[in-house]
This record gives C-alpha cells, sequence and structure tokens, in this order.
C-alpha cells in the first residue's frame, strides 16, 4: 500500500522529454522516408535553386549548431560558481529529470550535421529539410533545459533540490549531502516557509510530511553546527534566521494541512532543539526570550483555532525544564515579564494558568523535593522564586511568589489539562540521576499548598 502510494508522485518532465525525442526522431524518419520516395518518383518538382538555398541553410544550421553546442559545453565545464552554497557542476551532476550530458549533446549535434551533409551531397533534398528542423527543435530543446540552469535562475535550480526529494521519497534513500548543504543555506537565506512551499506537492500529503521533517531536521543539524562553525556574524543571521523558521511552524504562518501538522507535533522535539541552541547564543539572547515569552501570551485564549495550544504549552514547559536544570534563567525570566505584564492572564482558566501552575509546581519540586539536584540549583531557583520589585527590559517585575498567590485566589485550573501537560512531558519534569533509583510524586492537597 505504501509503495503504491508513491508511485503516484514522480519528477516532472520525464513524460514531455520524451514525447519531445519521439517527435524529433518521426519527423526526422519521415523526412527520410519521404525524400528516398521522392527521389525515386520524383514527387515534388523541386526548383533548381532550391539547390542553393537548402545549401546555404544547411551552412547557417551547422554554424549554428556548432556555436550553441560548444557555448553550452564551455559553459557546463566551466561552472565553479556556487548557487545556494555548492557548485553548480555538482548540480548539475545530481539532476534527477530526464536531461542529455556534455557529451550526449556534443555527439547529437555532430552526428546530425554529418548526416546533413551527407543527405545534401546525395540530393535528399526532403531529409535535408526534415534534418534541418530536427537539429533546430534538438537545440531549441537543449536550451530550453540547460540555460536557466546555466544563467543560475533561482527557480531552476530549486527544481533539482525538489527532484532529489521526491527520488529520495520514492527511493526511501538517503538525501544527498550537496542537496543537504543546499537546503540548509536556504532555510536562513530565505525561509522554510519558502522553502517548503515550493518543494511540497499538492495533494500529496505523505510527501508532504516527508519534505517538511527533512527540512526540520537539516535545521536542527544547523542550529547543532552554529557554536562551532560560523562566526559571530553569521550566527547572528542564521540564528535569528532559525528562530523565525521555528516560529513559523508553531504559529501556522506555513500553510500546511492537519496531517501534515499532526506529524509536526509528533516531532516537536525538532522545534525544541533548535530553540533551545540558539538560546546559548548570547548575540541573538533578547530576540530569543521576546519571542519565548510571547507564547505564553497566545495561550490567554482559544480564540484562534489555527494554533495548537497543546504544542505550544509543551515548548514552553520542555524549554523551561532544560533550562532550569542547568542553572540558566532565560526561559523563565521571559515567562514572568509576560505574566507581570499580564497578571489578568491568571484570573481565568487558560492554557496560560496551566502552564504555569505546572511550572509552579516544578519549581517546588526542583528547589525541596528533589534529592538529586545540585544545592547551587536549589539555591538559585529559590531565591529566583521570591525575587521581585525590580526592572527588567523596561517591565516592574512581580514575583513568580506573589505571582502563585494571585493565581491561588481564584484558582481556575483546568486539572484535565493539567494532568495532560503533567502526563506528556513527565520524562522533562525531573531532575535525575542515571541508575536503579525511583521517583514519584503524591499531589496532595498539603504538597500543592507549599
Amino acid at each position: 500500500m505504501k509503495k503504491s502510494k508513491k508511485n503516484k508522485i514522480s519528477i516532472s518532465g520525464k513524460y514531455s522529454f520524451v514525447c519531445y525525442c519521439f517527435i524529433i526522431g518521426f519527423i526526422f524518419t519521415m523526412s527520410l522516408f519521404f525524400s528516398i520516395i521522392d527521389q525515386r518518383y520524383n514527387i515534388i518538382n523541386w526548383p533548381c535553386e532550391y539547390e542553393n538555398i537548402i545549401g546555404i541553410v544547411l551552412q547557417l544550421i551547422t554554424a549554428i549548431t556548432a556555436m550553441i553546442v560548444s557555448i553550452i559545453g564551455i559553459s557546463i565545464s566551466l561552472q565553479n560558481e556556487k548557487v545556494f552554497g555548492i557548485k553548480l557542476t555538482t548540480l548539475y551532476a545530481l539532476r534527477k529529470r530526464k536531461h542529455y550530458s556534455v557529451l550526449q549533446i556534443i555527439i547529437i549535434s555532430i552526428s546530425f550535421c554529418a548526416l546533413n551533409i551527407a543527405f545534401y551531397m546525395l540530393d535528399l533534398k526532403a531529409a535535408v529539410i526534415g534534418t534541418s528542423i530536427t537539429i533546430l527543435l534538438f537545440i531549441l530543446q537543449v536550451v530550453y533545459l540547460e540555460v536557466p540552469i546555466m544563467v543560475k535562475t533561482e527557480n531552476s535550480v530549486k527544481k533539482i533540490l525538489k527532484e532529489n526529494f521526491i527520488d529520495c521519497y520514492i527511493c526511501e534513500s538517503e538525501t544527498p549531502k550537496p542537496i543537504k548543504n543546499a537546503v540548509r543555506y536556504l532555510l536562513y537565506s530565505d525561509t522554510l516557509k519558502s522553502t517548503f512551499e515550493f518543494l511540497e506537492v499538492d495533494s500529496e500529503q505523505e510527501y508532504n510530511k516527508y519534505t517538511l521533517i527533512k527540512l526540520l531536521e537539516f535545521q536542527q543539524d544547523l542550529a547543532f553546527d552554529l557554536k562551532t562553525q560560523y562566526d559571530d556574524h553569521e550566527k547572528i543571521i542564521i540564528g535569528s534566521s532559525l528562530l523565525e523558521n521555528v516560529f513559523d511552524v508553531l504559529l501556522r504562518h506555513i500553510a500546511f494541512s492537519e496531517p501534515v501538522c499532526s506529524k509536526v507535533i509528533e516531532n516537536k522535539h525538532l522545534l525544541i532543539r533548535v530553540l533551545f541552541q540558539i538560546q546559548k547564543l548570547p548575540e541573538i539572547q533578547n530576540q530569543f526570550s521576546e519571542k519565548v515569552g510571547s507564547l505564553i501570551v497566545l495561550l490567554r485564549s482559544s480564540r484562534n483555532i489555527s494554533l495548537d495550544p497543546d504544542l505550544i504549552a509543551d515548548v514552553i514547559i520542555i524549554l523551561s525544564a532544560w533550562t532550569i536544570k542547568e542553572g540558566d534563567t532565560i526561559v523563565i525570566n521571559a515567562l514572568r515579564r509576560r505574566f507581570s505584564n499580564y497578571k489578568y492572564i491568571l484570573e481565568k482558566s487558560s492554557y496560560a494558568l496551566d502552564v504555569f501552575a505546572l511550572l509552579s509546581l516544578y519549581f517546588y519540586y526542583l528547589s525541596c523535593s528533589d534529592p538529586d539536584v545540585p544545592p547551587k540549583i536549589k539555591q538559585k531557583i529559590k531565591e529566583w522564586i521570591v525575587e521581585g520589585d525590580i526592572i527588567e527590559k523596561e517591565t516592574k517585575i512581580t514575583s513568580w511568589k506573589n505571582l502563585f498567590s494571585q493565581a491561588a485566589i481564584n484558582f481556575q485550573v483546568n486539572y484535565d489539562r493539567f494532568s495532560t501537560l503533567a502526563m506528556r512531558n513527565a520524562s522533562i519534569l525531573e531532575y535525575y540521576l542515571y541508575g536503579t533509583g525511583m521517583k514519584w510524586i503524591i499531589f496532595e492537597p498539603s504538597y500543592i499548598a507549599q
């Protein structure tokens, strides 16, 4: 069943290439056949001056063919410039769409010209005309296939990437490294949104799932390479682009279907790992904290049906847990600033309040309940919880303790959502050392009240 679905998608241009070649071959064969019959039975009464005209046309066709073939052959062999971060000659070698190699172009062109001269010498006038038309059609086909890539037309180069994605999907093979590098380049020089929209295929949801997940995997690899393979200026450019890409996915700025969205949710770690690597870059920490902080505000209302609140909530919870375990408060500081500005979020039931309650319980668990948490991190969390009445990025900060006191007045937490969030992220919401031990928390009123 899986294979039959994959057979529905194919690389474009295959059938048009074959049909065009058939037309060229048909014209050549029929003109030769007709010319032989004409020479025997004198079907057409050719005027005397036609021989000279055909001779001149033959010379022009031969000269044009030699010129165009020489230009294309030399240009292709000397294309060492990079497009999307890889050499154009490498792209030529990776084309999946039907095309002629440089050697084939030269051999076919020489063969047609030689046959045309032979037909002229044998006085096969119709064959000369037919072969001349055939040569022109062949040259037009070569120009159509080769010139857009030679002049580095963006769409033509992107089509090579799309052909390889489709081929890897059909064959279930690994993406070639040059293609991967080119896509990584596009992810920050362009955007993930425009790259996906170019690579996707309408009504082919399985392929679209494959494509988006591959893009997210390449983006994750790029994020992990940021710290070691790029200078400070490149880190700012690439990190900012990747941050925007992640938020385009989270906020559904990319028009993908529900099946594709479900696949993204299954692989949310590909988004979170990118954010985790970006927050380690001092150059864009301000941009990062503002973006992450804005997520909690989006959860205050369920009116925006295009967003997936579970995905956004999981991203906030996992990022907060990962960073605080390392003693980094950049994420929870961003959340505290937003809660300080939008205290009304804590007064009524919402995903934002559920996340706030779960994180509050987690902070208490780390600072008071788990014996494996280093004392330094425990103390840092305790100090952070009561830290308030300070100005942070033009915001007067209310301590997390006071924020929780305000939320506890009505405590409009949706316990079903709360428990679902806790269970879904249970593996993240613990601090453990590898060993044979086991930990659990019993949610008694006395424990939560603390």
